[in-house]
This record gives C-alpha cells, structure tokens and sequence, in this order.
C-alpha cells in the first residue's frame, strides 16, 4: 500500500497529525522509534495553559493561542483536563503587586470565561502554608492534563479513522524515489525491516528533529535547535487542598508546585542541554535550585531526601538568539521542503498546549499535495473516550452499573479511560473479575485492557505512560507484572 502521509514520531505533535489527517481522508501511517509519548511528551509539567509568563517577553499571540486552546481541550477531552487554581505569591523584590494583577488581569481577558476569574482574596488554606511575607498574592485559574494519555487519546481517534500507528519501529533509511518517499523501517522489538511508500513526509520528531533532518537530506543539513532540560521533582505534598502554586524566581522564571494525590511536583528548570537524548537525567544543581525555590516561600525545610521522584525532559526550542534560554520562544515553527517534488514538513519546537492547532498548521502547508483534503474538524469534535453529556454524570451512570466496583478506583478509570471504562470493565460483575492485584489499585483487568487497545509492548509503557504506578509500585509487584505481561505476549 501506499500511502498519503508517513509521520515520523509519536509525542503530541505526531499523534495530532496523524488524528487531523485521517479525519480528512488521507491514508496515514505513523511510526514511534520507541513508546508513544516517551520523550518530552511525557515529561512536561503537565499543565494546558496560555503561559502566563510568556506575557512578559511581549508574546501575546502565543498567550492567545493557547487559552484558545485551553478551552478547545478542555471540550475534546474533559476526562483528562481539569481546572486548577493556582496562587502566585507577591514577591515585591521581583515584581511589584500591581504589576502582577494587570498580567492577570490581561490574561484572565484573553481568555474565554469557562473557568473563574482572577481574585486577591485567597482563603487561609491557600495561604497559611507561605512565609508571612508572601501570604498575599493573586489566585487564577489554569488546567492540568495526563499528557501521555492525550497523546494516546489522539492515537487512538487516529487508528479509528483508518491511520497505521506503530510504535518501536524507527526509521533507519529515507529516500525519495520517482513519485514517492521510500522509508525502511527497522521493527526494534523483532528486527523485522519494512518498506514504505508515501506521497508526502512529516517530522514530527520532537528533540531527534535535526537527526532526522540529517537522515533525509544529509547534504543540506543544518542545525535548528536549541535543546533545553526541564526537570521536575516530586515530593510529599506538605500543604492541604488541591490547588497550585506558581512562584517567582531570582532568575526571571517561574517555578510551579502541583498537585498530585498525596504528593506534589516542583518544575522546572531550563538549561542547555548536550548529552545523549536517550539517557536524559536531572541534575544535582537542579535539585538544589528547585528546592531552594522552595524553602524561599513556605514554612518547610525541603531537602533532597524529600523526593519520591524525578524526571527530565528535553524542550526542542528554535534558535532565535536569545542569550538567556527562558526568553527563546514556546513557538513552533514549520517548515515544507521540496525534494525531487517529494514534500517534506519538518516541526520544529511547540507546546502540548497547541498541538492540535500545529496539527492544523501542518495540514495547510500539504493542501496543494492534496486538494481533495476534507476541510479541518478537529476543533469541534470530542475524542472517542469523551463520549458523555459530562464526566461526572457518566461516573455516577457507570456507578449504579458497577456498585460493587470500589468508588476510588472507578473513579481512576473514568479519569484515565472515559468511557472507553466500559470496555475496560466488559463483563465484569465483582472484583473477583479484576483479576491478578498487582498493588496500588492496578489489576489484571487494566493491563489486559492496555495489551490489547494500547500498543502496550513493555513493563515501562504500562507503568510510566499509560498510567503512573511506577512510582509507587515495589519491585517485587514489577517483578509479578514483568512476568504477566511476558506471559501474555
């Protein structure tokens, strides 16, 4: 077969593509070198968001874009999307109070009115946990996300319009040939090679984006990127409620504390990064500063011995000449090339924010190659899991359905699977029917859930992408779950 678009790279920005192509008509095969979202994808601080201090470095039009987005995502996706308020301290030694309410001020009316306003009257809770001197500031609202699990929601939108999603398979040779690309593609698990033809090429490699780059046109090659860490640590959370804190720094950034359960996660950090992409850690000097940040505020003595966990990505920002690494802009930058009449779209930067308007962007660039392309539908169309009138409804409906299900964990479900929580549980009618307990809420029924509708091939997948038990799980239960899953194969 051959077909219409051959995207490489399954982050946020690939599984986009490849759900806005097909629901246009076009045939799309996409292809992941390693699991869906496990680079930067999954490695964000999880949060939909315009990028409140992107207002200081005058980036209005991004700020707009992705509130718009921020309430385009919050309708596709309200099972993985929530508000959150967030309280930002007054700091009078970086920013003076006033200055503070005009920005949110200003963002607060670049947005659309879905979620509360702004206010400088926060409750004793939000506030008791900080230093005397900063226990008067500004609470807005933004949203959190599980960003793999988007990503996997718009893999999964794809597949069900007729896209090709393969992961573990990498590209190990790119050529053009007469009408078509020719791409060899190297199976990574059973080093079976491939061949595929395709009209037009898209790189949506996120961090390998001049790699790749270098791969398809090795003689005109030339470096795009500017690579920057950002890591995050996650500790015990010390505060009560299930709001956010977003602090200012000495440096001119800002340093957010999120909830999560019973703990909280601190990031991030920016700095040039060099080493190899396929074993990105956090440094010790990030540690320091993000605790430091930390203990600046509030009334605790944070210290490495605190964190439960840690984790680092790499942001593909454009070069644009900026000496200091957070005034280098979010924005992403696309850019179509013709080789021997073969199209080819490089992706270069981005947000999660705006990824489904990137996904469009891209779309537009290949019009010309496909005239009888449908028009653009992802705006107003929810993901399949999002198929209820509203979450909470749906939960209570699946509830009275499930009554001997522990309200906790379908409660979980229905936050990570919407209503694709009915295929999960099928037939089940008591927790007899979950299966093998692997711990922390995480049985045999999920997993055989994941093996088959989840392009889940390693322990890894399970417990960092599709859901988030590696953190809690012992080793003895991955040792269990290891086997299961071999067993299953």
């Amino acid at each position: 077969m051959i077909y219409d678009l051959f995207i490489i790279g399954g982050g946020i920005n690939g599984a986009g593509i490849a759900c806005d192509a097909a629901g246009r008509g076009l045939s799309v095969y996409l292809c992941e070198k390693d699991d869906f979202a496990s680079g930067t994808s999954s490695k964000s601080s999880k949060l939909i968001h315009g990028g409140l201090r992107y207002l200081e470095t005058f980036d209005f039009k991004l700020v707009r874009k992705a509130l718009k987005e921020r309430e385009i995502l919050s309708f596709k996706a309200p099972h993985l999307i929530k508000p959150v308020p967030f309280i930002m301290p007054f700091n009078v030694n970086i920013h003076a109070p006033w200055l503070i309410r005009l920005g949110i001020w200003f963002y607060d009316h670049l947005a659309k009115k879905s979620l509360p306003s702004s206010t400088s009257t926060l409750s004793r809770l939000e506030y008791k946990s900080l230093k005397l001197k900063y226990q008067k500031g500004i609470k807005y609202y933004d949203c959190w996300v599980d960003d793999a699990r988007l990503v996997i929601c718009n893999l999964q939108h794809a597949q069900k319009l007729g896209a090709h999603i393969q992961n573990y398979h990498q590209c190990i040779s790119i050529k053009s040939e007469q009408k078509y690309w020719v791409i060899s593609v190297l199976n990574v698990l059973t080093h079976e090679v491939i061949e595929i033809k395709a009209k037009a090429l898209v790189n949506a490699t996120g961090i390998w984006a001049d790699q790749t780059n270098a791969l398809i046109n090795p003689k005109h090659f030339r470096k795009r990127l500017s690579l920057v860490q950002g890591s995050h640590i996650m500790v015990p959370k010390w505060y009560l409620g299930q709001h956010a804190y977003i602090l200012q720094t000495n440096d001119k950034r800002v340093v957010f504390v999120i909830p999560d359960g019973k703990n909280a996660i601190i990031g991030t950090t920016d700095i040039a990064y060099e080493g190899s992409l396929e074993d990105i850690q956090i440094s010790a000097l990030e540690k320091e500063y993000l605790i430091s940040v930390i203990n600046v505020y509030f009334n605790i003595a944070l210290n490495k011995s605190d964190i439960i966990h840690c984790y680092s990505g790499v942001r593909p920002l454009v070069k644009d000449g900026h000496n200091r690494l957070s005034k280098i802009s979010r924005e992403y930058v696309i850019e179509k090339e013709i080789h021997h009449e073969l199209n080819l779209v490089n992706i270069y930067g981005g947000k999660l924010t705006t990824y489904r308007q990137l996904a469009e962007d891209v779309l537009k660039q290949l019009q010309t190659v496909f005239p009888n392309m449908k028009p653009a539908w992802t705006k107003k169309e929810k993901f399949p899991s999002a198929s209820f009138d509203t979450l909470k409804q749906y939960y209570y409906d699946l509830r009275r359905q499930k009554s001997w299900l522990p309200k906790d964990l379908l409660l979980m479900y229905t936050r990570k699977y919407g209503t694709f929580t009915s295929v999960l549980l099928g037939e089940a009618q008591s927790t007899d029917d979950l299966g093998i307990d692997f711990g922390h809420g995480l049985f045999q029924i999920e997993i055989d859930y994941l093996l088959k509708y989840e392009w889940v091939k390693t322990i890894d997948d399970i417990l960092w992408r599709r859901t988030k038990f590696g953190i809690s799980m012992s080793e003895d239960d991955k040792s269990r779950l290891n086997q299961y899953i071999s067993e299953y194969k």
